[in-house]
């Protein structure tokens, strides 16, 4: 998955690490990585995400990871 940042500011949680995000920000995120897109407070993120399967369901999978 690839992640571009549109508007907005916020992190990438991407398998425990944190990334801080901006608009015009790239994150390319490994098959199967843990994740989480994470606007900063009171605010929002506009993101435009590029996946590799044409089947949305195809490129998403639970986890019983929560973020805190």
């Amino acid at each position: 998955e690839v992640v571009y940042v549109a508007a907005g500011t916020g992190s990438a949680w991407i398998d425990g690490v944190v990334f801080d995000l901006a608009p015009g920000s790239v994150v390319r995120i490994p098959a199967g990585a843990p994740h989480a897109t994470i606007p900063d407070p009171g605010s929002s993120m506009r993101l435009i995400c590029f996946f590799g399967h044409p089947d949305l369901a195809q490129n998403i999978e639970d986890t019983e990871i929560v973020l805190t």
